[in-house]
């Protein structure tokens, strides 16, 4: 928790600055990775990230319906996939919008 108190100010503006539209996600992501692991703000950075993992993980496991929402949007994926790979073969790889909603 060190680091994340020690750059928390810096930390804000960049992602106040991401959030406000100021910045591209690339551009920030750039530079983030452009940092070394031993730079103090990389390091916030990256702790932050996994207090934030953490608090996601602990909810996902306590959170039954949580659980079941991720769930079905998982398997809503995977029907498309699977609809796609069908369509692939039988109309040469298109798609259409008609398809998607039936």
């Amino acid at each position: 928790m060190g680091w994340i108190l020690d750059d928390w100010d810096r930390m804000g503006h960049f992602w106040a600055s991401l959030e406000c539209g100021h910045v591209t996600a690339l551009t920030a992501m750039k530079r983030l990775n452009g940092f070394t692991g031993k730079n103090h703000f990389y390091r916030a950075n990256r702790e932050l990230v996994r207090v934030f993992e953490t608090e996601h993980i602990l909810q996902y496991m306590s959170d039954k319906a949580l659980r079941q929402r991720t769930r079905k949007g998982l398997l809503k994926g995977e029907q498309l996939h699977a609809l796609a790979r069908d369509l692939n073969y039988g109309k040469r790889g298109k798609m259409t919008n008609r398809d998607i909603q039936e």
